[in-house]
């Protein structure tokens, strides 16, 4: 059985680390061009336009994110950010001065409003998870949350 909301707790999960995989390709863009004169100019430009069709994917992510981020309530987006940031369930709640359990349900109600701010703006989960069939991130990061 798939898990509620699996596509957005996925891109939660790997929004953070999208900035850090963005730098790593650029660098990895800028080495292979600058030895572009030692490779076959066709194996390098599939392998150049490969890596900025990757990088373009997960900036668009981040952007489209950001916004459907921005368009939650400030409670709400304030326990996604601290999640993405990497903030334990239980210091949210203690920031907050709510109990634990209400923190879990604020986090679903988030997940929800993000999934439905994602929606009205046609990237859905079956957009997601065909637009990022193939980025080895996502998918270990899927893989992660089907494991559980």
């Amino acid at each position: 059985m798939e898990e509620k909301n699996l596509w957005v707790k996925v891109i939660v999960s790997a929004y953070r680390g999208i900035p850090t995989i963005v730098e790593a390709l650029e660098t990895f863009i800028d080495k292979a061009a600058l030895k572009s004169y030692r490779s076959d100019c066709m194996t390098l430009f599939e392998n150049l336009s490969d890596k900025c069709d990757r990088k373009e994917k997960l900036v668009n992510l981040k952007c489209i994110t950001d916004d459907a981020i921005a368009a939650l309530s400030v409670d709400l987006r304030y326990i996604i950010t601290s999640r993405i940031s990497g903030v334990s369930f239980e210091d949210i709640a203690a920031g907050l001065g709510i109990s634990l359990r209400a923190v879990f349900r604020h986090y679903s109600a988030a997940l929800n409003g993000l999934a439905f701010n994602l929606r009205l703006k046609g990237f859905d989960e079956v957009w997601f998870f065909e637009y990022f069939k193939e980025e080895k991130y996502i998918e270990g990061i899927k893989s992660h949350f089907c494991r559980r």
